[in-house]
């Protein structure tokens, strides 16, 4: 799609869009940086030349793969991220995913924030997430044998007695991942993760949201 100067006061407040975002929430690497940067150039370009009244062609970019620069600017930003993480957040290094670790960190931001402001509901939501996520690092680190005996010794005392119908499992899926919430918390206690009296409070949750790794 071609555009002209007809069109200036539209890919000027796009422009003014696109340079309101914080820096920080550009988070681009390697060639998608290149392609953001590249990208709006040739948008500012565009604009000085329409606003001094020039005739500037401005269509599909064939330097960029035959596409438009705002498609370009339009399909990053759909990629970063919504929020900033505050600075006082901690790093969780004991998250090993590096990725995940950054989501997480992310996720904790914005629960505390949500927080602040009474959102009482996605506070719960997200903080209920990140514990799933630090229950599942936890217990995969521990060996496969080690695993198994504690989903054994919970099995024998009857399973979750919190969800009816009172019918212990038989057995736990291999991944942990595939685990509910409740049987993340039996088990982590089994493993002396956590003190046992906090297995009622995690029997009576279901499994909740993982992290958004689309925030990424």
């Amino acid at each position: 799609m071609d555009l002209a100067s007809q069109h200036l006061g539209e890919v000027s407040t796009f422009l003014e869009l696109i340079e309101s975002v914080p820096p920080e929430l550009i988070d681009l690497q390697g060639d998608d940086f290149l392609r953001f940067v590249t990208a709006r150039h040739k948008l500012k370009t565009t604009v000085a030349k329409w606003a001094s009244g020039q005739a500037w062609p401005f269509g599909p970019d064939y330097s960029m793969g035959g596409v438009h620069p705002i498609a370009t600017l339009t399909e990053l930003m759909e990629r970063c991220p919504d929020t900033t993480v505050a600075p006082n957040t901690p790093d969780l290094l004991f998250v090993r995913n590096v990725k995940m670790r950054a989501i997480l960190r992310r996720d904790l931001s914005d629960a505390e924030a949500d927080l602040e402001h009474r959102d009482y509901k996605s506070a719960t939501v997200l903080a209920g997430s990140i514990i799933e996520a630090f229950l599942l690092e936890a217990i995969e680190r521990r060996k496969p044998g080690t695993r198994t005996n504690a989903v054994n010794r919970w099995i024998a005392r009857g399973g979750n007695i919190f969800i009816a119908p009172p019918k212990p499992p038989k057995t736990l899926p291999a991944a942990v991942d595939e685990w509910s919430l409740a049987q993340m918390v039996e088990v982590a206690a089994e493993l002396d993760l956590l003190f046992s009296r906090y297995r009622e409070c995690g029997a009576c949750l279901p499994s909740l949201p993982e992290p958004d790794s689309s925030r990424s």
